[in-house]
């Protein structure tokens, strides 16, 4: 996620994020106090959701007749955000992740102690 502006109004944030959205860029609106990235003075952010798309992004800001190169289906993009399966699957990479961290973790500590056992 790149970001593309800061806003003082979640209507001035959410009409930049309209325009980019019916061109095909999936955008995302963040109120500032509850992102890392925070900008002086702004209170709503509008990032770029998909790197690929950042520079059509900031070409249909520059001049709104751009042809978007890559769009995609933004109510799909959002719906996918939104399901469960999305958040299911991660949850599920990371519990693997967390597994096999563990695992290693177990074998190192056996392997240490195999040595001191056999010292």
């Amino acid at each position: 996620m790149k970001l593309l502006g800061g806003f003082h109004t979640s209507d001035a944030a959410y009409s930049l994020s309209r325009c980019l959205e019916d061109a095909g860029i999936a955008a995302l609106v963040v109120h500032s106090k509850t992102h890392l990235n925070r900008k002086a003075g702004f209170e709503y952010l509008v990032f770029c959701a998909l790197e690929e798309q950042l520079e059509d992004a900031v070409q249909l800001m520059r001049n709104p007749s751009h042809i978007v190169a890559h769009p995609v289906d933004v109510a799909a993009y959002h719906a996918y955000l939104a399901s469960s399966s999305s958040l299911e699957s991660a949850n599920r990479s990371l519990t693997q992740v967390l597994i096999g961290a563990i695992g290693v973790l177990v074998l190192l500590v056996a392997a240490l102690v195999w040595r001191e056992l056999s010292r």
